[in-house]
């Protein structure tokens, strides 16, 4: 094998140097006596060069075995301390191999090992040797009170324990978890029993700091030759008298701690009524505690959520202690120590909870007078006040869930109502200020740049000036820009507001004569958007605005989705509005388009849109829908833009061509008005107000009830006025014959329902009363003046 397998990089590269520099001199050396030699061969031997010479190949000789000589044993150091490195390297690696890494002791693989070839010298001696196999109590539950580092430091402490054991024949194993295993070579069972005995005094005094209990275990003997010869008969006779020792040894603590602790739990059970606050019970618990185990005091602190507060109860058992816990709000160990004697013992366990430790407690008594609780017990104690912490939130969750669920259903079916968004707003507002008790509550729409919503009308000595001045600085410059800036921040609470100068005067002065010392906000998003702030006022200051920041976080939660389609909802119905109004107007200017270009009808579409409006009504229709009905009359001869002017303005009969284009017109018209949803009235009159009730009509021959009743109407209408105008084809006719005209097609050409209508009318003068205050529209000549 070469000699560089196992030297270090350094240390070849510094011999590979001594090696080079040995052989530069060696070559030096050579040259020399070379030189000497030649020139002794050409001297005198007795001349003084030829004595110089041998001296120079001397002393060059010489040279040579001393730089060789320190050449070699350089290098041997070297490899030396090359192979020392590497010894220790494997040391190390050795170490690793068979150590624990935690405590140092042996683990199980380099464990077993050794113990097999300490019983193979044991048989060759005939000496015996025996196993102590341990397991430390209740570990696990240790470890989960304080964490994993804290469980390792016990162990640390444990190993150190038996290290100190036996003699130095003696060896330690980890050979798990918190299972350990000590060898004793030439100590018999008698002798291991007594170790084990030591071991167990040792350990009640391993604490890794105050809060852990004593450190016991159970111990398991087993000794060679008279349990087995093997390792593994060894292992399974300790390792069962270990297990059956920790059933007893956990039988005899059940039933102490059922004996010491049945009073305790019994008394905390009659404290745990349903109908007592939280807090009460809980000093109870520790009233009972100090009471029942002797102690000197007991403290439970509950962590704080986002709807509960945090909650600190102490108890002592000397009224000088319970004063001097008074001066305090802290529960921390290290604090309370200084209140208590220096030889006082203090235990400290984690209350449990859904999202983790819901809180600590704490006990601490002196130890000849006290009982001090083991970890089974204090934990059962802190799973106790676990479960005591959990129904009072429970049931506080439960009372303001149904308050909220209450308001929230509230709040949906007025946010979903009839009426303006602010109409809308205003009714939740009163809501919310009454389920919270807010002498004022607003809600801020900053997604339409002003408020939705007014204060309620409960301001009491707010005078209906100061009122009215703040409606009017809602819209102001200054408010707006003041709710955003809330917003960003919120939830929040803002002290002083009469006092806050970013409010404008009259919203000051109307917060100063109401006395409100605070006003809680919170934002209403949706998502990434801002769309308001709802803002509580409060005249007993923050605390109370404070406390009502969760539920006004709800609602404005709840809010906010239904006020994002209660916004849309009012905007695209303006939007539809607006529509409306414009196409209703493009289309009122088509039909004034296709009545200017028939001179003979000039006012027709005014007055067909009276007649059908007192038609409408007279049948019984409502105000909307007769209005509805002469609106849509409006566009009935809509199409005849698409007619010819030879058709339209032909003065005798229609050729058959002309007629098919005439027929024509009602299509057109319907084409013309669109496919809008908002105009389905109108598509309906211009379509069928040619039909006929006997199906005699055009452009689909519909007959009787197929014809929709708008278009029956509008089609009487149609006929009257152009029984009582002037017409290319005929002169106006008398108002009686016209009427008589239609009374007499009722049932043939026109519908005997409208036509009946239309007689009522008759009757009653009213249709002559229509025609005369539509006369101004009647005759083209008046219009032409």
């Amino acid at each position: 094998m070469n000699w560089e397998s196992g030297v270090p990089s350094d240390a070849q590269r510094e011999v590979r140097h001594i090696v080079l520099l040995s052989r530069l001199a060696g070559l030096v050396v050579v040259a020399s006596l070379a030189g000497g030699m030649w020139y002794l061969h050409r001297r005198d031997l007795a001349s003084a060069e030829s004595v110089y010479g041998f001296a120079t190949v001397a002393i060059g000789s010489l040279a040579f075995v001393a730089i060789s000589t320190l050449t070699r044993l350089s290098h041997a150091g070297i490899i030396t301390r090359s192979l020392q490195a590497v010894q220790s390297l494997s040391d190390q690696l050795r170490d690793v191999a068979e150590r624990d890494p935690l405590t140092g002791v042996y683990n199980l693989r380099a464990f077993q090992q050794r113990l097999r070839l300490d019983l193979e010298d044991a048989a060759l001696r005939e000496a015996p040797a025996s196993l102590i196999i341990a397991d430390l109590d209740n570990f696990k539950l240790l470890n989960d009170s304080f964490g994993h580092q804290y469980g390792d430091e016990v162990l640390r402490r444990t190993a150190r324990v038996f290290e100190r054991t036996g003699d130095e024949r003696t060896y330690v194993a980890r050979l798990g978890g918190d299972e350990f295993a000590v060898v004793l070579p030439g100590v018999d069972r008698a002798g291991a029993v007594e170790v084990a005995r030591s071991i167990e005094d040792a350990l009640r005094e391993v604490r890794a700091d105050e809060r852990q209990p004593a450190t016991l275990g159970s111990f398991g003997v087993a000794s060679y030759p008279t349990d087995g010869a093997t390792v593994q008969a060894l292992f399974s006779a300790a390792d069962g008298r270990m297990y059956s020792e920790k059933h007893h040894r956990k039988a005899e603590a059940l039933s102490s701690l059922a004996g010491v602790s049945r009073r305790l739990f019994v008394r905390v059970g009659q404290a745990m009524r349903p109908d007592r606050p939280t807090a009460d019970v809980l000093r109870e618990i520790a009233e009972i505690a100090c009471d029942q185990f002797g102690l000197l005091l007991a403290t439970i602190d509950i962590a704080a959520t986002d709807h509960h507060d945090r909650s600190l109860v102490r108890a002592a058992n000397a009224p000088a202690l319970a004063e001097r816990l008074d001066e305090t709000m802290t529960a921390a160990p290290a604090e309370l120590a200084g209140l208590l004697p220096p030889h006082a013992w203090i235990a400290e366990s984690v209350i449990p909870g859904e999202g983790g430790d819901a809180g600590t407690m704490v006990l601490a008594g002196l130890p000849d007078v006290s009982f001090r609780p083991d970890t089974s017990l204090l934990l059962a104690l802190g799973d106790l006040v676990s479960a005591v912490v959990a129904s009072g939130r429970a049931q506080s969750d439960a009372a303001r869930a149904g308050r909220e669920r209450d308001i929230h259903i509230d709040l949906g079916h007025e946010l979903a109502g009839p009426g303006s968004l602010q109409d809308r707003l205003s009714v939740v507002v009163r809501r919310v200020a009454g389920l919270i008790g807010s002498p004022a509550l607003t809600i801020e729409s900053l997604r339409q740049g002003r408020g939705a919503a007014l204060p309620p009308d409960v301001l009491g000595n707010i005078t209906p000036e100061v009122i009215e001045r703040w409606k009017r600085s809602r819209s102001g410059a200054g408010f707006a820009p003041l709710m955003a800036e809330l917003a960003r921040t919120a939830p929040c609470v803002l002290e002083n507001p009469a006092d806050d100068e970013r409010l404008p005067a009259e919203a000051q002065a109307m917060l100063r004569m109401a006395g409100i010392a605070a006003i809680a906000v919170v934002a209403i998003r949706l998502d990434d958007e801002l769309l308001g702030v709802l803002a509580a006022a409060s005249r007993s200051g923050e605390p109370e605005a404070a406390s009502w920041l969760p539920v006004l976080t709800a609602i404005g939660d709840h809010l906010a989705p239904v006020m994002k389609v209660a916004i849309l909802k009012d905007e695209l119905e303006a939007s539809y509005l607006a529509l409306e109004q414009a196409s209703r107007e493009s289309l009122a200017r088509l039909a004034d388009a296709a009545e200017a270009r028939d001179p003979h009808t000039g006012g027709h579409l005014r007055r067909i849109q009276g007649y059908s409006y007192a038609i409408a009504r007279e049948i019984g229709l409502g105000e909307a829908e007769s209005q509805a009905i002469a609106g849509a009359s409006m566009v009935h001869d809509l199409g005849k833009l698409e007619l010819p002017d030879s058709v339209l303005m032909n003065p005798g009969l229609l050729d058959a061509e002309a007629w098919k284009q005439m027929m024509r017109h009602p299509a057109e018209g319907e084409r013309l008005i669109g496919d809008s949803p908002m105009f389905e009235l109108e598509r309906c009159v211009a379509h069928w107000h040619h039909e006929r009730w006997d199906g005699s009509g055009y452009p689909d021959g519909l007959g009787g009830d197929e014809i929709p009743l708008a278009a029956r109407i509008v089609a009487v209408a149609d006929a009257f006025d152009a029984l009582t105008t002037v017409r290319p084809y005929k002169p106006a006719w008398p108002l009686e014959r016209a009427f008589a005209e239609i009374d007499r097609n009722a049932g043939s050409l026109f519908c005997p329902a409208v036509a009946a209508a239309v007689r009522r009318l008759w009757e009653s003068g009213e249709l002559a009363s229509v025609h005369e205050t539509m006369a101004g529209v009647h005759d083209p000549e008046a219009l032409a003046a």
